[in-house]
Parts: structure tokens; C-alpha cells; sequence
């Protein structure tokens, strides 16, 4: 049955994580058959796990540690036991660059695709800061994304969100984000945990090098408004956003076990900020969501991957219910606080928008007011 198969490989791929031991139920059995032969080199025995549904599989396979090896082990055991023929790694290459080119890099990866995605979150921030200057005649929010904000309000909101150390940037990566921040006239922090936080790929940096040059003199008219935005350059740090996650085994990630640092509220950065944003954090948006609802921080969160094995914890608002999906997450989040809005932006791949403006009060969120 195709669709019981399917089920059966999304289970596995959910609870079954590269690092983990597990426990399993079966019975080693000889390689034979035409097609087997085939298709596999493989001569020794392989251990056979025979499992029917959802249920059957939380019976045979059992979960005794979490990430048990690291990256360094898994890529060692991995050559042994995974060696791919020349033919067969250049056919897979061939393949990844094959359902690239079809996605236009419109999911996670960079070049066009990228940029534009991070403009369309540049733009939805501004407009999010011209909401709160209370201008009535700023389109939906459902359009924020797709129109360039090119007025005096948008001036005025650039200026808001230029207040203090400016934009955070939470688990910005490369800083594909804070460079559309940039061309946009927005100053911003890139805050990520990795030694290359804020490094553009090639491509990208020389676009960025280019706009800067191209864009060092502003002119402006009689009331003070510039016609062409200046840029502004982004600084970047490398830390942890909010705190060291609890869900995440920090050597998996960094097996040099270095000490990172932590941005806290405390940081100078944190408590300064005007906005935070966040594209495809990964493990930290449950952090940067809470850091923002504490503070009274506006935010604009696109969540990506669900991490359920992770964050095994987490579960549905008013429910017992863990939360498993995409959809679930989303309604995790917007359960943090009343004020929090969903808005699907126009790209392809994870593209709903959580954010908030907590009505602009500068002062600390109060616990009852949290759910």
C-alpha cells in the first residue's frame, strides 16, 4: 500500500533521527531475491524490522538515546557502511542541482530565490512599523510583503526601526535578511551561533559590495526626505538568541565545543532593539518568539522546520496534544500571545508570518497577560 508506505517513512523520518540509538524488534535475515541482487552489493545479512502502522512501529522501534553520536561519528560510519560508486554520486549530484534550478532556490537556498524572499520580509517589516505609526491608508497586511514602501511614512518607520541598536536579525545565518534590511536603509545585527554569522556567499556579497558604492550619496528634497535610501551595513554576532537551547545538543552542532556567547535580555543589543525578524530560524524560533513576547518586542517570525523530536514538550494551546506538524506549530506560536498574526507572504516553501506589535508600549509584558 503506497499511502500506508508513505505514512510509515514520515513516521520514521519524525521520530528516527541521524545520532540516535535506538532499540529494535526484528530478525536478521540473508540478502536474496533477483531484484535485491540487483539493485545492492550488499553480501552480509541485514537486520529486518517487519512493521505494519503508526502503532506497530512504536512497539519494534524504541528510542533509548538521543543523538548517542555526533556528526564526527555519523559521517565515519557513514563511509563505511554508505559508500556511493562515482557514477551513482555524480547521477545524485546532477539530481540536487536538477530540483534546484526547478525550485528557482525559492525554499532554503540563496542566489535570486533568497534575495527576494528576505526583500519580501524587508518590506513587510517596514510596513509593520508604518501600522504602528497609525497611518490609515497603508494597504493589508495580506499585500504588506509585495509593495515597496516608497513615502514619507515609510521615512518615518525606516527611522523607528533605525532607534537604538536597530533590527535584530535572530538566527540570521549568512545575513541574507540583514542585506535586504540594508538596501532597504535599515540598520541591523546579525545574531547566529555559527563561526560564519553574517558571511554572504560570493554572489551575494558582490551585489552587496556594489550597492554600497553605487548608493554613498544621498540626495534629498526641501522637507528632509531622501529620494534614494542610504544603505546601511550590518554588524554581526555570534551567539545564541535568548538563551542556550535546551532542546538541542550543542556539540552535534559544533563538536569543538567552544564557548558562544549568549545574547540575553541583559545584552545591550536585546535591550535596545526596535524589532526583531527571523527567517527560517530552525531551533531557536520558540526562544525568539518568547524574548519578543516578554519584552514587547515587536517581531516577524516565518517558522520553518518543526524540530518535533526536539522539542518533544511542546504541545497544541488548550491541549494535551504534541505537536507533530507544520500546522501545529504554527497554532503553538500563535497561542504565546493574543496579539500574535499569521500572513502567508508570497514565496514558495515554509511562507506564513507570525508577528505582532504588542500596540507599541514600551514597558514589560505582564504574566497574566501571557497564555
Amino acid at each position: 500500500d503506497g499511502t500506508l508506505a508513505t505514512q510509515l517513512r514520515s513516521w520514521c523520518r519524525r521520530k528516527c533521527k541521524i545520532g540516535d540509538l535506538l532499540v529494535l524488534q526484528g530478525k536478521w535475515q540473508s540478502v536474496c531475491g533477483e531484484n535485491l541482487e540487483k539493485t545492492t552489493e550488499w553480501t552480509e545479512k541485514r537486520f529486518l524490522v517487519d512493521i505494519i502502522d503508526d502503532l506497530d512501529a512504536e512497539e519494534k522501534i524504541t528510542l533509548k538515546e538521543a543523538q548517542h553520536w555526533d556528526m564526527g561519528d555519523c559521517q565515519k560510519w557513514q563511509k563505511k557502511f554508505l559508500v556511493l560508486k562515482d557514477n551513482q554520486a555524480t547521477k545524485k549530484k546532477e539530481r540536487e542541482k536538477d530540483r534546484f534550478r526547478k525550485s528557482k532556490g525559492n525554499r532554503h537556498g540563496g542566489g535570486i530565490g533568497k534575495l527576494k524572499q528576505t526583500e519580501i520580509v524587508a518590506n513587510f517589516l517596514i510596513h509593520m512599523m508604518m501600522s504602528i505609526l497609525g497611518v490609515e491608508e497603508i494597504p493589508d497586511a495580506s499585500s504588506w510583503g509585495e509593495s515597496k514602501p516608497e513615502n514619507s511614512v515609510s521615512f518615518k518607520a525606516i527611522q523607528k526601526l533605525n532607534l537604538g541598536s536597530g533590527v535584530i536579525d535572530a538566527a540570521g545565518g549568512s545575513g541574507h535578511v540583514s542585506m535586504a534590511l540594508g538596501l532597504a536603509g535599515v540598520k541591523s545585527t546579525v545574531v547566529d551561533p555559527r563561526e560564519n554569522v553574517g558571511k554572504l556567499p560570493g554572489r551575494d556579497r558582490k551585489i552587496w559590495r556594489n550597492a554600497i558604492l553605487s548608493r554613498n550619496l544621498v540626495v534629498s528634497t526641501s522637507d528632509g526626505i531622501p529620494l534614494c535610501q542610504p544603505i546601511e551595513p550590518y554588524k554581526t554576532l555570534r551567539a545564541w538568541f535568548g538563551s542556550e537551547p535546551d532542546g538541542v545538543d550543542k556539540t552535534f552542532r559544533h563538536p569543538d565545543q567552544e564557548k558562544i556567547e549568549v545574547c540575553t535580555e541583559e545584552h545591550e543589543l536585546l535591550e535596545s532593539c526596535s524589532a526583531i525578524v527571523a527567517l527560517h530560524p530552525d531551533e531557536a524560533t520558540d526562544t525568539i518568539v518568547d524574548v519578543a513576547v516578554q519584552n514587547r518586542i515587536p517581531f516577524i517570525v516565518i517558522p520553518c522546520c518543526v524540530f518535533s523530536r526536539l522539542f518533544p514538550n511542546r504541545r497544541k494551546p488548550n491541549s494535551t496534544e504534541p505537536v507533530c506538524t507544520y500546522d501545529d506549530l504554527i497554532e503553538y506560536l500563535m497561542g504565546k500571545h493574543v496579539s500574535i498574526q499569521k500572513t502567508v507572504l508570497p514565496f514558495v516553501g515554509s511562507n506564513i508570518a507570525l508577528w505582532s506589535t504588542f500596540s507599541h508600549k514600551d514597558v514589560k509584558l505582564k504574566n497574566s497577560e501571557m497564555r
